[in-house]
């Protein structure tokens, strides 16, 4: 999301609203900020669900998919995107994004989020819907692209309003960047430059993330291995 950092070094902001429950849950814990708290903490195991659940169902339709060289390599663009857009969202969230609460310490507004407002999740929504491409074919891909779209528009809600009361003015602004297609040119007016922000780390972005880019690509070359098996 455009702005749910750990707190970078250097910054002076205060702390923010977090949406909790417990006994030191603030005034704003209501039943629907714990739903949604939940659905942040817990987004990784609601996609894997709803991946296990498909899987089983294109499998319960169709049989064991086969895939072919072509899904593959049609497939590989999708994942290089992917990973991508997520190496290049990390190198200005510094530390990483933290996935225990919701919570907003700093609004994040360079590199990619100047073009698209959530580009982790377009990049784990690109990168799995290759996968699925390469593993299955078009019809699982665009049944995970929806699914994955479902389920994470209902975890950029509950992020956006964190946002949009901790950072009222400076969100009002962002909201006229896309939140799920990355807009291909600037338009005036621009973004506002953070003071702040730290310099993009690169390295540090490619450790963050060089796990997911060795599975992606692991998982990638078994597709294409199986298929040309199969061819």
């Amino acid at each position: 999301m455009v702005a749910l950092t750990e707190a970078s070094p250097g910054s002076s902001t205060a702390a923010p609203p977090v949406l909790s429950s417990g006994p030191m849950a603030t005034p704003e814990a209501t039943p629907e900020a714990t739903w949604k708290d939940l659905l942040f903490r817990r987004r990784g195991w609601f996609v894997a669900a709803g991946i296990a659940v498909l899987s089983l169902a294109v499998i319960a339709v169709g049989g064991w998919p086969t895939p072919t060289p072509l899904q593959a390599w049609c497939a590989a663009p999708l994942v290089l995107i992917g990973m991508g857009m997520r190496v290049w969202a990390r190198c200005y969230l510094v530390r990483g994004t933290n996935t225990r609460r919701v919570h907003a310490r700093r609004l994040v507004e360079g590199g990619p989020y100047r073009r698209i407002r959530n580009p982790i999740y377009f990049g784990n929504v690109a990168a799995a819907s290759g996968l699925a491409l390469a593993f299955a074919g078009p019809l699982p891909a665009a049944l995970l692209l929806a699914l994955l779209g479902a389920i994470y528009s209902a975890v950029v809600r509950s992020e956006e309003a964190v946002l949009a009361r901790t950072f009222p003015e400076r969100f009002s602004r962002l909201s006229a960047v896309p939140r799920w297609w990355p807009r291909a040119r600037l338009r005036a007016p621009a973004l506002a430059e953070d003071a702040d922000a730290p310099e993009p780390q690169l390295l540090a972005a490619l450790r963050g993330e060089v796990q997911r880019i060795l599975g992606a690509g692991a998982a990638w070359w078994i597709a294409f291995w199986l298929a040309s098996q199969a061819a």
